[in-house]
């Protein structure tokens, strides 16, 4: 289903539409049009009854109008200068940001787009310095392969820090009872000099 807020643009739920009809042999343009409204989600469903009766005579046509109203609209330069500024926040999981990285880099026009080679440098640039390293270390193929080890990463970079934190934190209830112990020991001794 195709809906506005979705991490897909209009086009290429076009795209996928087209190609699931082509797997299906829907020939027919009435077919291929009720289908076509039948993947639609609330919002643009409600779009697609607000028209008026009439207003659609082919699947081109439908697919013009649809295009048409949901396609995003930004220029070229806009969604560059959107790519380049990508970078992942503080609390944001490698999974969202890569998400988030991926939509950007897909709805920019392909005159324009970054080769893919470009795009796996500018993904790992977009992580702190740490996490950066430990990306570009590996050898990836694809951006997809390269988002699937991020992800493995940040796995076991967070395992790895809460097995330290666990630590630490045993670490430092074994100190507090030497501490007190070591503190009682000198209070008697201050009590026996005292006593003497």
């Amino acid at each position: 289903m195709y809906d506005a807020e979705r991490d897909i643009s209009a086009q290429q739920h076009l795209v996928k539409f087209n190609d699931f009809c082509e797997l299906e042999d829907v020939d027919y343009d009435d077919g291929k049009m009720r289908l076509f409204s039948k993947s639609f989600g609330v919002e643009v469903r409600e779009w697609f009854r607000g028209l008026p009766d009439g207003s659609i005579h082919n699947v081109q046509e439908f697919e013009t109008i649809f295009l048409g109203k949901w396609e995003r609209k930004k220029n070229s330069l806009h969604l560059l200068t959107q790519y380049n500024n990508l970078r992942r926040g503080p609390n944001e999981s490698v999974h969202d940001f890569s998400s988030r990285f991926k939509k950007t880099y897909n709805v920019i026009p392909s005159d324009v787009k970054p080769p893919p080679s470009v795009s796996k440098l500018h993904y790992v640039d977009a992580f702190s310095s740490e996490f950066t390293l430990l990306l570009r270390e590996m050898r990836f193929v694809t951006l997809d392969d390269m988002i699937e080890d991020a992800i493995e990463v940040e796995v076991n970079l967070t395992t790895s820090n809460k097995k330290k934190q666990k630590h630490e934190t045993k670490r430092v209830k074994e100190e507090e009872p030497q501490a007190s112990t070591s503190s009682s020991n000198s209070d008697a001794k201050i009590d026996s000099l005292v006593e003497a």
